[in-house]
Formats: structure tokens, sequence, C-alpha cells
């Protein structure tokens, strides 16, 4: 990112602390179930510290779009997974709704005899026709901002032609997708502080503990994801080196030449009937240096086309082998 800040250092950072406070959250409700000491004040509190780590999140952040917009946009920091999800660089935020709706109704059914004999469990499975009611017209305005944001970003889009033109109206744009960046992550913000506010103490907790669980649960589906196509394609790296010194290794057997190395021992000729291991071994050592590898090939490759000249797929050979060489 410009300007020497890296967000994404930072991210790593704040991330690994929320992972420490929803912990202290956890032990606290924990400790609240097994009647051990635990006030409301002591959920009222914790309740402020994760909320205040939120609005450290976003402030940083938007310190980096103003830095870097196309960046931030971008979201580097994300798993792949995660950027599939993204509403606008971040989390949609009437998922917030479709979480507390669901969160609740699990709830509500595991608890729902306890319910019925007019046990109050006071937990999200218990929430009030009240908060029922402020929820649902909350859900409501927050569509209605996120739509409105999301046809803010789409006319942005739309009028992206208008990037080729001076640097002045270049820069205006770029500030303008900083304005949509801004406004969403100001509508994520003040839609978990306003369910928060809604909530009690106790259900504010349980409620922020289960939107950390989905974060966690969704980055780390997203960081084994990434590592699996990562290995793949490390796999695969070397699967063509592998099939590259294979191949070479045959056409040497045939050509009885060995890169211009040495020549195999009469012992060697005679293993190599047995497979082409000898000849894997005698280019391995020269993989380690690819470019003497490379070299020997450039010099080698004119004599030995010229030598088969009089077998021309013998030659073509080399030219394949010469290619896949230069490749590895």
């Amino acid at each position: 990112m410009s300007g020497g800040f890296n967000f994404t250092g930072f991210y790593a950072t704040w991330f690994d602390h929320l992972r420490h406070l929803i912990h202290q959250l956890s032990s606290t409700t924990t400790a609240a179930k097994e009647n051990r000491s635990s006030t409301t004040d002591d959920l009222r509190h914790l309740v402020h510290t994760v909320m205040s780590h939120y609005n450290d999140y976003y402030h940083v952040k938007s310190l980096a779009a103003e830095r870097d917009p196309l960046s931030v946009f971008n979201a580097p920091w994300a798993t792949s997974l995660e950027r599939s999800l993204h509403w606008i660089a971040g989390w949609r935020p009437t998922t917030t709704f479709h979480l507390i709706y669901s969160e609740s109704s699990i709830l509500f059914e595991s608890r729902i005899v306890d319910i019925l004999h007019g046990l109050r469990t006071g937990d999200l499975g218990d929430l009030s026709p009240s908060q029922f009611c402020h929820v649902s017209e909350l859900q409501c305005q927050t569509v209605e901002e996120e739509n409105a944001i999301t046809d803010e970003l789409s006319e942005w889009q739309d009028n992206v032609s208008e990037l080729i033109g001076t640097r002045t109206e270049l820069t205006g744009k770029v500030e303008g997708l900083v304005s949509i960046i801004k406004k969403a992550d100001d509508l994520r913000l003040r839609t978990v502080q306003k369910v928060v506010e809604l909530l009690t103490p106790k259900q504010a907790v349980e409620f922020l503990i289960a939107a950390a669980e989905l974060q966690f649960g969704v980055r780390g589906w997203g960081l084994n994801q990434d590592r699996e196509r990562s290995n793949n394609r490390d796999a695969d790296s070397t699967s063509n080196r592998m099939v590259a010194l294979l191949v070479a290794a045959l056409v040497l057997w045939e050509a009885d030449v060995s890169l211009g190395i040495r020549r195999l021992s009469t012992k060697e000729m005679k293993m190599a009937s047995m497979g082409v291991d000898v000849h894997i071994g005698v280019l391995s050592q020269e993989a380690q240096r690819p470019c003497h590898l490379r070299a020997s090939m450039a010099i080698l490759l004119p004599s030995a086309v010229g030598i088969e000249s009089s077998c021309p797929s013998r030659a073509l050979k080399w030219v394949i082998v010469h290619k896949l060489i230069c490749e590895i």
C-alpha cells in the first residue's frame, strides 16, 4: 500500500486481538452459566471493549482508503473466499440480521420447553416482541441505505471510462471511490452498534461471539482453500519439471549424449537398459544450475540437430527438449 502503510499487517494484528477478545467473551459467558462471578457490568464492559476494537479497525481502514482506495477496495488482506462474499471491501451490513434471526431461532428451538413453561432464558432465543420489532425496523433502514450505496458504486463504475481523461478528473474519480468505501464501512459499523444497543448485555455478548465465529470460520475455510490451491500449483510445477527431465532423459538415451557434460560410461549404458534413472540423475545434477543448463542446451542444440539431420524425428525431439528445459 502506498505511503509506506501496511494495512494487511495491521489487519493480521487486529484479527489476532479480536480472537483474544472473543475468548474473553466466551469465558465470561461460561462463567455466568456456571454461576460464577460475572455481573451485568462485566458483560457491558466487555461488549464496549469489543465494539471499540471494531471502531479502531474501521478508523484505520478509513485512513488506508484515503491513501490507496483501489488497494483497499481489492482487500488484499482477505482470502479468495472472503473476497467472493464481499460487498464493497467488506461484509454486507444486512448479514447482521440474518445472523440474529438464525441464532435466535436455533436457541429458541433448543429451549422451547423452558420457554413454554414461562422460564426466561435471557439469551438471543428469548428476544422480546419489542426487540423483534426494532430489529425489523432497523433491517428495513439498513436495506435502503445498502441499496443506495450500491447504486452509488454502480454509477461510479458506469462513469469509469472518464478515468482516461486528465489527471484532475482521475483524482476526482478516485476520491469518489474513497467516499463510497467510507459510507459502506460506516453503515457496517452503525448497524452492529444499533443492534447491540437493542440487546441486553448477555444477548449482545452472544451476538458478538456468533458474529466473530462466523468471521473466523469463513477466514479459516478461505485460508485452507488458498493453501490447497498454492500446493496444487507447486505440485503442478514440480510435475512439469519432472516431465521435462524425463523427456530429456529419454531423448539423451536415444542420442547417447548428456548435454555436453559427459558421455555415459559403458556400465551406465548397460544400466540404462533397465530404465532412465541414470539419465535423470545426470540431468538432475545440472538442473540445480539452470543458467548452465540453458547454456549447454543452447550450444549443443545446433550441433545435435546438424548431426541428426538425417533423422528429422530425433532432431525434432531435441527442439522439444530445448524448449522444455528452458521453461523449467
